[in-house]
């Protein structure tokens, strides 16, 4: 861990950008300071096509930044990751075991598993951290409203029943993000 970055930072980033070009039309979106502090809640507001989706992918590691002054991540108060240098090094799979422990991410489209059931969806993220059956899922199942449809397929659900599941899925191993 860096001396000089509290022990209460999650995220910090510096001079980190992400542009886009296609069919002659461009995006660009620079991130010139940001520091999230763990615990804390933040609110990304703006117009469609700001930008708002794209800091969230590159938060989560699954977009890459074009430009990267500095961007860290605080997995715990002891252990800082240089996320620059993962990308810059090609570390996909740390950045994916970054994720898969320390954060619940509900993709726009929800991102179901069409062959699994609405369980097991939920169920998803615990059994890939080999988390015991607990009541999680049902509970969750129960708060979300999607108790009947839990043998069901992700198929039979309305868009807005998918995402709860989706959210479900999400914040089933209680990730701190």
């Amino acid at each position: 861990m860096q001396e000089n970055s509290p022990s209460g930072v999650i995220y910090q980033l510096k001079d980190v950008a992400k542009t886009r070009s296609s069919n002659g039309y461009s995006f660009g979106l620079r991130v010139p300071s940001l520091r999230i502090q763990r615990g804390e809640k933040i609110a990304l507001i703006g117009e469609s096509g700001c930008g708002k989706s794209t800091l969230l992918d590159m938060l989560a590691f699954i977009l890459q930044p074009s430009d990267i002054g500095n961007f860290s991540f605080h997995a715990d108060s002891n252990t800082e990751v240089d996320i620059g240098l993962a990308w810059r090094k090609h570390r996909r799979n740390r950045l994916a075991a970054l994720r898969k422990a320390h954060m619940g991410y509900v993709m726009q489209t929800g991102g179901l598993l069409p062959y699994l059931n609405i369980y097991d969806n939920i169920n998803l993220s615990r059994q890939m951290l080999g988390m015991k059956d607990d009541g999680t899922v049902e509970t969750l199942a129960r708060e979300l409203g999607l108790t009947r449809h839990l043998k069901k397929l992700p198929d039979a659900l309305s868009t807005g029943e998918r995402q709860r599941v989706a959210i479900g899925r999400a914040l089933a191993h209680r990730p701190a993000i």
